[in-house]
């Protein structure tokens, strides 16, 4: 609940903080990459988590999920580049503006590329170590920002240090958490493929 209630209230408790603390024009900034960031962040999951949970069978390795989601996270990027690339050349977007849409979509890839590791331990029956290190993650970094929006009024900065952490805090709960599982490490590209092409129609 606690980590349901996070991720899809963050952007409010931001943008409580940001109007009261920086210019109605970045927030507008801001109100428009997390709506782009989310819609990328789709593709980042590639709406893989469903299916590797139901695969209770053991059909396709941990491995070969995790190299799945580096490939649709890798779109997400891309995705994120060409729309930057498209706002510069046609709509000229000024350099601060292409910076925080870039800065807010780098924000939500510890979403994407966790989730892999979360619908493993949901496979094992534990959501629960997943839910405890995506409330942590996702606390400590929206309460950083908001923080440094607080202390600094400055968004591209404010955003640069909660994506570090965000980061950082994701690799160190894996850490923590990943030896509690026995986890497939065999690699088939062929699976790999496989699971890119039945998740197609759902992501």
């Amino acid at each position: 609940m606690v980590s349901g209630i996070l991720f899809g209230f963050q952007s409010v408790i931001i943008l409580i903080v940001l109007t009261r603390t920086i210019a109605l024009s970045d927030v507008g900034i801001f109100t428009l990459a997390y709506a782009n960031a989310s819609l990328f962040l789709l593709i980042g999951k590639y709406g893989v988590r469903n299916y590797q949970v139901s695969d209770v069978g053991g059909e396709h390795s941990f491995q070969d999920y995790k190299v799945a989601r580096y490939f649709s996270v890798l779109l997400m990027l891309l995705c994120t580049l060409a729309l930057l690339l498209y706002g510069t050349a046609v709509n000229q977007y000024p350099w601060r503006k292409s910076i925080v849409i870039l800065l807010v979509c780098l924000f939500k890839v510890p979403d994407a590329l966790e989730d892999v590791y979360f619908g493993e331990y949901q496979r094992a029956g534990r959501l629960d170590i997943a839910a405890k290190a995506m409330s942590l993650r996702l606390g400590i970094s929206v309460a950083l920002l908001c923080a440094m929006l607080v202390i600094t009024g400055e968004l591209v900065v404010s955003l640069s240090w909660a994506v570090m952490v965000s980061f950082l805090g994701m690799r160190i709960l894996l850490q923590w958490t990943l030896p509690l599982f026995r986890v497939d490490y065999r690699l088939q590209w062929r699976s790999v493929w496989g699971i890119l092409k039945a998740c197609f129609p759902l992501a």
